[in-house]
């Protein structure tokens, strides 16, 4: 991000984020290799598990992003 303050709930939330998206980069590495191994079911299934978290992860990131810039208008009307 910026060097700009940033509000402690998105910081939070950014922090979130980062950690789920760590996570699922630990899981495809290891979707990866049940792939290898041919079991189709398991990678599958923990696919599905990558997909809800990656989805949920996105909303998340667009709604501090929001934020960020709904703040950053504020901020600017009120300097004016």
């Amino acid at each position: 991000m910026e060097a700009q303050r940033v509000h402690r709930a998105l910081r939070d939330l950014i922090e979130k984020a980062v950690s789920e998206m760590e996570n699922t980069a630990i899981e495809c590495n290891e979707i990866a290799e049940q792939l290898e191994n041919g079991e189709l079911l398991a990678a599958l299934g923990a696919l599905s598990g990558c997909e809800q978290t990656l989805h949920t992860t996105l909303v998340v990131i667009r709604a501090a992003h929001d934020w960020q810039q709904r703040s950053a208008q504020t901020t600017t009307t009120l300097a004016n």
